[in-house]
This record gives structure tokens, C-alpha cells and sequence, in this order.
């Protein structure tokens, strides 16, 4: 046997288990029953993946919609340990200017921090806030309050 085909031999599963430790793929479902989401992804080879673990950042969560784009990783490239490492739509608010944070949905609503101390928010649908309410500094009112033009 030449050397070439043994280190082929030897390499080759090595090399499989590499390509498959992180891939991209395409969102189908979401399961946000349980403590854990969990998702059903297809990859950009056909393959699908069921009841992948979704690993998000704490104080954060969300249901993406379908078709988003996820980052498919195996723990150990074992395909019995597959997880969401990010997930992201094309409807993200773009572009962002330096030091910009947005948090947004898919119906255009965002929460702008500004990075310059502002925060601008947009919505359709109103603004309910549960709970008392303490405002210091100027307020400016566009429309009604409580019926009563400003």
C-alpha cells in the first residue's frame, strides 16, 4: 500500500468529523414548550437535524421565524448532539452605526440604543408598561394623553 492511500486511510475520518463540527443550514421549526428550545434545522446539504438544543445568551430570547439562517454545531462531532449556536434573518435592522444595540422583531418593531446615551423606540402597535412609571427630565407629547390634546 503507498503511503499516500494509508494517510488517507488514517486522515480521512478525522476530516469528516472536522467538516461537520460547524455548518450552516436553514430554520424550520421552533419548539419553546420546555425550558430548553429546541429546533428542527436543515442544512445546506439537505440533511435535516430534529430537537437541536438552542444555545442563546441569558436575558435574551426569542422565536425566530422560519427560513432563518442558523449555525449548526455537533458537540464532539457526534450528530446525536447537535446544537444552534446563532441564529439570524435578513430582516435584522441594517445598517447599524457604531456602537448602535437594536432589539427587533419581524412586524419592524425595534428598540434603538443609540450608543449615544438615546434609546429610540418603533412600534405599531402602543407601548404597554405594567407596573409604576418614574419619569425624570422633560417630557415632550406628539399626540393625546388620556383624551386631552397637548
Amino acid at each position: 500500500m503507498h503511503i499516500k492511500d494509508e494517510l488517507k486511510r488514517f486522515i480521512g475520518p478525522l476530516e469528516r468529523r472536522v467538516r461537520t463540527l460547524l455548518m450552516r443550514g436553514t430554520l424550520a421549526r421552533v419548539n419553546d414548550k420546555s425550558g430548553l428550545q429546541t429546533m428542527q434545522v436543515t442544512r445546506l446539504e439537505g440533511e435535516t437535524f430534529d430537537d437541536c438544543e438552542r444555545i442563546g445568551q441569558y436575558g435574551l430570547t426569542s422565536v425566530p421565524p422560519s427560513g432563518s439562517e442558523v449555525l449548526i454545531g455537533q458537540v464532539g462531532s457526534n450528530a446525536d448532539h447537535t446544537v444552534i449556536l446563532g441564529v439570524d434573518d435578513s430582516s435584522r435592522p441594517h445598517p447599524l452605526t457604531d456602537g448602535q444595540t437594536c432589539l427587533y422583531d419581524k412586524s419592524g418593531t425595534q428598540i434603538l440604543l443609540n450608543g449615544d446615551g438615546s434609546i429610540s423606540i418603533t412600534c405599531a402597535g402602543g407601548v404597554t408598561i405594567n407596573g409604576n412609571l418614574s419619569i425624570s427630565g422633560n417630557v415632550t407629547i406628539g399626540g393625546t394623553l388620556n383624551g386631552h390634546a397637548p
